[in-house]
């Protein structure tokens, strides 16, 4: 038979080893410890990121609202750097939980620092 350029991988390309994989194995990956932790991570997770989006949320918008205005502008301007703050804090919350439940470490990221050039 002849072979199209379809059914060949691209030049180059190494071809994948088959693997059968087995019911049995199908049937044990959702107990596995690895996806016992995962779980645990997501419904310990998800209730921490919903009540930090809500806050986030409010402190923006009240924030953003105070700063159209001359006299709330130092109060809003203090909610938005609050609400950074607070979202750095939930970030690191959601670090450590992947650290202790998935033994997954995620680096923070570096702190911002003034350059002095506009």
């Amino acid at each position: 038979m002849h072979e199209s350029a379809g059914d060949r991988p691209p030049e180059g390309a190494r071809a994948e080893p088959s693997r059968q994989v087995s019911p049995g194995a199908v049937l044990r990956a959702p107990f596995t410890a690895r996806a016992w932790a995962e779980a645990t991570y997501c419904l310990v997770g998800f209730p921490l990121a919903v009540v930090g989006a809500v806050l986030l949320l409010v402190l923006l918008a009240l924030g953003t609202g105070l700063t159209a205005s001359l006299v709330g502008a130092v109060l809003g301007l203090a909610l938005v750097v609050g609400a950074v703050g607070l979202a750095r804090g939930c970030a690191a919350v959601h670090r450590r939980l992947a650290q202790v439940l998935l033994d997954e470490r995620v680096d923070a990221p570096p702190r911002l620092r003034p350059t002095g050039k506009a």
